[in-house]
């Protein structure tokens, strides 16, 4: 049995009186042990799902269908105590904006060893500090530098620590939501492999949301593709890089630089993601898409499975493949 089942998960805010849409039916499993990537282009609704599936959705947010199972148990009714459990504890996560997510004028070591001391409750300060300087240790960051505070580290070091207290309460799930998108290739390359080495060596199970497919491509096992809030194709790193199907995954890929076409030319997408205030009809990125046909404009397409492994929505392919079942 998977480890986070999400199924058909739904979230919508309110704003002005209208209610917007920003995760709509999504569906999708992480395997213990693996990491599944979740890209899309800015407004997906990528950092919506990772904060629904944390309890962290703002107050005009709320999961309005669908379920997140986390090891057998139901997640979406949980309140505010009981998130408490859950959250930091079994699982963590790493925030896109490190230096957002850190108190400035508190110490690094004291806010990694803040959580570690809100679920152990029987553990001493003493004790927690301890733990606290062996998982900025663990993640790289000098012993000299762990009373520091989050403005005296650079973006590479505060992003380190921001993992450092995701992994403080000894979480089974870790969400790593862009963690490396503001940062330089150098310290992108780094954090990268960081996460690689602690995957391994504590066996952690890994949500990452990116909107970068080179970076998903090193990563990842599993690939799960949104676009306007909806989940449009999903499959191994094989099956998206090899053989992709929806032509939004196909565009993603082209608009990576690739120097098999030459230069490192990238061929980027048409037009903008469209405002989830008033989405097109039938698929979402039939405005965008080179492939649109008239049904495009007017139906939703349903999924259809190719293999064991990948499934797409799109009209295109809806004789070729069986329905998803």
């Amino acid at each position: 049995m998977a480890l986070l089942s999400i199924s058909s998960l739904t979230v919508e805010y309110q704003r002005a009186g209208r209610t917007i849409r920003a995760v709509d039916d999504v569906s999708f499993e992480i395997e213990t042990g693996t990491v599944v990537g979740l890209v899309g282009e800015s407004g997906s609704g990528k950092s919506t799902l990772a904060l629904s599936l944390m309890g962290l959705l703002p107050r005009n947010g709320a999961v309005t269908g669908g379920s997140i199972l986390f090891d057998g148990a139901e997640m979406t009714g949980l309140d505010e105590p009981e998130w408490r459990t859950v959250r930091g504890r079994r699982m963590g996560m790493v925030f896109q904006g490190a230096m957002n997510s850190m108190n400035p004028v508190r110490r690094v070591i004291d806010q990694v060893a803040e959580p570690i001391l809100t679920h152990e409750t029987d553990m001493t300060k003493a004790d927690a500090a301890d733990r606290a300087g062996e998982l900025l240790s663990l993640v790289g960051i000098p012993a000299d530098r762990h009373p520091a505070y989050p403005y005296e580290y650079s973006g590479g070091m505060r992003q380190r620590a921001g993992i450092a207290m995701a992994l403080s309460g000894r979480p089974a799930v870790l969400i790593a939501d862009e963690p490396v998108t503001a940062l330089d290739v150098i310290v992108q390359a780094r954090i990268l492999q960081l996460l690689e080495d602690l995957q391994e060596a504590l066996d952690l199970t890994i949500l990452f949301i990116t909107h970068d497919l080179g970076v998903v491509a090193r990563l990842c096992d599993r690939v799960v593709v949104l676009y306007a809030a909806r989940s449009v194709e999903e499959g191994t790193v094989e099956d998206i890089y090899d053989r992709p199907k929806h032509p939004y995954t196909r565009a993603l890929l082209e608009s990576v630089p690739n120097f098999s076409r030459g230069r490192g030319k990238s061929h980027g997408i048409p037009g903008a993601p469209p405002s989830l205030m008033d989405p097109p009809a039938g698929c979402r990125f039939h405005p965008r898409c080179p492939r649109a046909m008239d049904i495009c404009t007017s139906v939703s397409p349903a999924r259809s499975r190719f293999t064991a492994t990948q499934t797409a929505a799109c009209h295109l392919y809806e004789e070729e493949a069986g329905g998803d079942g």
